[in-house]
């Protein structure tokens, strides 16, 4: 039987899910138009845990540098652990500067994120806005049917959203 955790988190015009599988996830997958369930398959999964302790230079892949989605979700996360709160208009500070240790301890350039970027992310960290909440419950209703059922290839791990671009990777 299939391992599943979820976590979702919504900020501004983002979205986050975070699906943890399990070590191994064991999934079938239709083929054909009779629809005719394969083999089983085997995937298997980092934790979340490992995913967020990965530093993000090694995530990043032959398409450049991980995704920057990715590592808002991180900032948002790493405030919250330090501060007890996610970042937002007030603490602007004290969230930019968390977030140039953050980027020097995962050795990502200097000008990976724009200082409008951090304001942006720092401000909008505790806005849920009901469209991105609405595609983010009905991606995540999709991932637990296939989570629980078996069948069909789940999300690799992670889902991110971007509203002003309107793009889920």
């Amino acid at each position: 039987m299939n391992h599943c955790a979820l976590f979702k988190k919504i900020s501004g015009q983002f979205g986050y899910i975070f699906m943890d599988l399990g070590e191994k996830f064991v999934y079938r997958t239709e083929k054909g138009p009779e629809k005719v369930l394969s083999n089983t398959c085997e995937l298997n999964y980092p934790s979340f845990l490992d995913s967020y302790n990965t530093p993000w230079i090694l995530l990043s892949n032959k398409w450049g540098l991980v995704s920057k989605l990715y590592t808002y979700f991180q900032m948002i996360l790493k405030c919250q652990e330090n501060f007890g709160y996610r970042p937002n208009k007030k603490q602007l500070g004290i969230f930019k500067a968390m977030v140039d240790k953050l980027r020097i301890k995962n050795k990502m350039p200097e000008n990976y994120l724009s200082s409008e970027e951090i304001d942006y992310i720092g401000s909008k960290a505790n806005d849920e806005l009901n469209h991105i909440s609405a595609i983010m419950g009905g991606i995540l209703g999709q991932e637990v049917i296939k989570a629980i059922s078996g069948k069909g290839f789940p999300t690799y791990n992670i889902f991110l959203y971007d509203g002003t671009k309107y793009e889920g990777k």
